[in-house]
């Protein structure tokens, strides 16, 4: 397998996060448009935002969590020369589901969609630390 596939979930783990903050942008113009803001409240404490950008901000906290671990052993896969179709379909569904829990997350906010969601990831992230550890052992 072309190894430089593997980037490809990463990109998209990296676009997730722009179009989040993008979303964020315009949540935030939408809630000072509408007057829910208090200027000064918010720049000294970002729980005083309204619920929807609170979400959209939780999220993005959530992105910088799991999705380093994600970032690592991909690097780590690629720089043993140890990426495959099965570490590119972890690696993909892995960010399909950061995705979906993200849409979940900033929409609904339904717990009985996001923590199912949240796990399947954390079990895919699992498998790619499990196929990484092997790798890294075969060559030591």
């Amino acid at each position: 397998m072309n190894q430089a596939l593997m980037l490809w979930p990463m990109m998209a783990q990296i676009l997730l996060i722009l179009l989040l903050y993008a979303y964020l942008a315009v949540v935030k113009a939408r809630e000072i448009k509408a007057g829910h803001v208090d200027r000064h409240k918010t720049a000294a404490d970002q729980e005083q935002w309204p619920l929807p950008v609170r979400l959209i901000n939780n999220n993005l906290r959530n992105q910088f969590e799991t999705p380093m671990i994600f970032y690592a052993l991909s690097i780590v896969l690629l720089a043993l020369g140890a990426a495959t179709k099965t570490t590119l379909v972890i690696a993909s569904a892995y960010v399909v589901m950061r995705f979906v829990h993200a849409i979940v997350h900033v929409t609904s906010n339904d717990i009985r969609l996001r923590t199912p969601t949240f796990i399947v990831g954390f079990a895919l992230l699992g498998a790619l630390f499990v196929i990484t550890v092997k790798a890294l052992a075969a060559i030591s």
